[in-house]
This record gives C-alpha cells, structure tokens and sequence, in this order.
C-alpha cells in the first residue's frame, strides 16, 4: 500500500481500509537523498498470505446535477468473493471518454481478471466486457489505454503481445491482432 487511504481519478475515487491489516516494521536508512547513519524502524500495514487483506470500495461521482450524487461501484459478480468471503479488488481505471470509464478488477489470489465500462451519469451502471480466468498460475497482467476510438489494453508476456479494442457500446471485448 502507499502512504495515503485514497486515490482520485476525476469522478471516479476508490477507497482504502488497511486498519485490520497487520503492521509489520521494516528498517530504514531514511531516503536517497538523505542517508541516516543509524537506522529507524518504519511500521507498515502489508498483508501476509493467509492474513486479512485491505478492503477497496470504488466509488463514482455524477457531478451532471445541481448536486453531486456519490454512488458505490460493485466489483462484477462473476469475480464473485474469494476464500473466507474477500472481496476482489480494482487494480485499474481508465476514461474511455468523458461518460464512460474502465475498470480492471482481479480477485485476491489474482488467477481472474474482468474489464467493466461504468457510466459516470445516472444510475452508473457497470457492464462487464472483458473477463480472463487461469486455471494454472496467475492471470497476465495488462496495462488499459484510452484511445479515440473506445479502449485498448496491451499485454505483453512471454513474447506475445495481444490489443483489444472495446467502446461504450460494445458487449464484450475482443482480441485482435
């Protein structure tokens, strides 16, 4: 985790609960550019496998009103909870344009990724459009870009690289090569 419990992406905000986590203490040199001579012992809050993670909310913001309406964002159900009833998380989000936004959710033990458009007006409905299980090992990890035409990701792994395009009125994403 970072140093602070939030991150801003225009109208779209998440949310981050670490106090369940346990802390763990590191020790520190202080910073690169100011070397201590004697260390100081640094407390975070990083999860251990098989200990509480953090818990994530994703929320969007219509700012179209006379007053702004805040609404919480679901991971998709087909991620469904992990073992002892974790919820997945979002690990990206993107602004396909100004009404429609991406966000790649993963579960905890990161072997499923799915790819949601969500509308920043209204009742700010989530429609899945891309979905990757792996039975074996881990899913390949893929950056979203936002282009003119809708939204791209890139994954590049073990030499392949694969691009898919999707826009706010596709159904499901495709690969294309």
């Amino acid at each position: 985790m970072s140093d602070v419990n939030y991150a801003i992406f225009l109208q779209v905000f998440g949310s981050f609960n670490d106090s369940q986590v346990h802390p763990i203490q590191l020790k520190s040199y202080g910073t690169w550019r100011h070397l201590e001579k004697y260390p100081q012992v640094d407390e975070i809050r990083y999860p251990k496998a098989g200990t509480t993670n953090p818990e994530c909310q994703l929320w969007r913001v219509d700012l179209s009103g006379e007053t702004a309406e805040t609404r919480q964002i679901s991971p998709p159900a087909s991620l469904g909870q992990g073992a002892g009833g974790e919820a997945p998380h979002f690990s990206g989000i993107k602004f396909v344009n100004s009404d429609t936004f991406a966000v790649k959710w993963m579960n905890r033990v990161q072997t499923k990724t799915v790819v949601t458009l969500c509308q920043t007006k209204g009742s700010g409905e989530c429609k899945e459009v891309f979905a990757n299980y792996e039975r074996e090992g881990s899913v390949v990890v893929f950056t979203l870009f936002s282009t003119g035409l809708g939204l791209t990701f890139w994954s590049n792994s073990g030499g392949w690289t694969t691009s898919t395009t999707s826009t706010s009125e596709a159904t499901e994403m495709r690969p294309g090569w």
